[in-house]
């Protein structure tokens, strides 16, 4: 009596399992499974977080882009003053550097409480939109007098003392809009994540600032 041929494994319900193909995987070669399973830990460590630090729903976003809005705000900062100590430091020495420091404070505080003043009836989106610009324009024309030689003993002195004042004016800025942000509750829960933003900004604007100086050189950085 004649055997039957073995028939071949079937792909259908209830039988062998088929190797994945190309169709059924993603990047690094995970399967598309393994994929979904990422995403979904990635969601829950998110939600995890959130209930660490107490964000609640509707918050999220607002802190999120406070925290992101500092970092760089400050990573921002820590890149000029890494440039304006260089630039400083390169034409004079550190008794000027400490003398400029001791001034600095004095000047600082009398002309944000004029800057505060002047501005106390002017619009919030405008006084900042208008007071990134000026300061915007300001570096601009510093960067182009670097390139003047008889500018070169004077500019380091400006760019010390004016990238002190406007550091000092975005912080604030950035303050002022936060507070219209969250509401006094608000503020006493999230304050703590979003000034974190602060710290993290300084270390990355230390870094970054060492990168791009080798790349662009001090000047343009």
């Amino acid at each position: 009596m004649a055997t039957l041929a073995e028939a071949p494994p079937s792909n259908e319900r209830g039988g062998a399992r088929r190797a994945p193909t190309s169709a059924d995987t993603g990047p690094c070669g995970l399967t598309i499974a393994a994929l979904k399973g990422l995403g979904l830990s990635a969601i829950v460590a998110g939600d995890r977080v959130l209930k660490l630090i107490d964000i609640r729903p509707g918050e999220g976003q607002r802190a999120v882009l406070a925290f992101a809005m500092l970092l760089l705000v400050v990573g921002a900062i820590t890149v000029v003053k890494t440039v304006r100590d260089a630039l400083f430091l390169s034409k004079f020495g550190v008794t000027q550097l400490s003398f400029i420091a001791i001034g600095l404070a004095v000047v600082t505080s009398f002309i944000v409480s004029l800057y505060l003043r002047l501005t106390a009836g002017v619009g919030r989106n405008r006084l900042i939109g208008g007071t990134n610009v000026v300061i915007a324009a300001s570096m601009a024309a510093i960067w182009l007098g670097l390139g003047m030689s008889r500018l070169a003993n004077v500019l380091p002195w400006v760019l010390y003392i004016w990238s002190s004042i406007f550091g000092v004016f975005i912080v604030m800025q950035f303050w002022l809009l936060a507070n219209d942000l969250f509401d006094a509750r608000e503020a006493k829960r999230l304050f703590g994540f979003v000034g974190a933003g602060a710290i993290l900004g300084g270390v990355a604007g230390g870094f970054a600032s060492q990168g791009l100086a080798t790349l662009l050189g001090t000047r343009s950085l």
